[in-house]
């Protein structure tokens, strides 16, 4: 099992290439929460509703149609 957790405190594209490098992938495609929500929310189940918490001005958690827990969050 693989469990990861990326906070990248606005530094994503440095990450990004460095994590190309480090792997020799490519990235086809970078997509932003509202986007990558909105595709993989189908047929998940929400934990938390999005919204704001105590912590986050904006945060969802949700299991998704293969049984992967995630978290989004601003």
């Amino acid at each position: 099992m693989l469990v990861l957790q990326l906070y990248l405190n606005g530094a994503c594209s440095e990450a990004i290439e460095l994590y190309k490098k480090t792997f020799g992938s490519e990235v086809d495609n970078i997509m932003y929460d509202p986007e990558a929500y909105q595709i993989i929310n189908v047929e998940s189940k929400t934990i938390t509703p999005i919204g704001p918490i105590f912590f986050s001005p904006c945060l969802v958690s949700f299991i998704d149609k293969f049984g992967v827990r995630w978290c989004f969050m601003v």
